[in-house]
């Protein structure tokens, strides 16, 4: 791949590297698989979900309040009724 579509590819691949260790270390020996999308995060973590055929999903959430919320959406929100 070449050029910004490249670039984000190595960008993706160096960032899950890391993540993967920092999780790994923080687990203290648990068994830890990481799964890294691309994509608007509800989709990501509903199409994540169904690849994995997962019976709980479990999310944690920011309150915003106002306008703010209004705007920004609720991940957990459109994930609710899947």
């Amino acid at each position: 791949m070449r050029g910004r579509e490249g670039d984000l590819e190595r960008l993706a691949r160096e960032t899950q590297g890391r993540v993967e260790r920092s999780v790994a270390r923080a687990a203290g020996g648990l068994p830890v698989q990481l799964h890294v999308r691309c994509d608007a995060p509800s989709r990501a973590i509903l199409d994540a979900s169904e690849a994995l055929a997962a019976d709980l999903l479990v999310l944690g959430t920011v309150s915003r309040r106002g306008v703010p919320g209004l705007l920004i959406g609720n991940t957990a929100e459109k994930l609710l009724d899947r």
